[in-house]
């Protein structure tokens, strides 16, 4: 359950689910935009450029539970 001051867990992610995180900005004007994709095996995460519209990175991430922290 996510409460409004809480960020979503990466783990609690389902297929497809996507997290947007805050943009990069410069002289306050967007120039790159995080995101992170819930994907099989693990997760991408992928840098948007606002400039140049397309993606500049993506990295796929594999699932390891050795970072998960215990949820009640």
């Amino acid at each position: 359950m996510n409460t409004p001051n809480k960020k979503p867990s990466i783990y609690s992610m389902k297929l497809h689910d996507v997290i947007v995180l805050t943009p990069t900005s410069i002289q306050g004007t967007a120039v790159s935009h995080y995101s992170i994709m819930r994907v099989a095996g693990g997760w991408i995460y992928q840098v948007w450029d606002t400039e140049k519209q397309d993606y500049i990175r993506e990295t796929f991430v594999p699932f390891n539970n050795d970072f998960q922290t215990n949820q009640p």
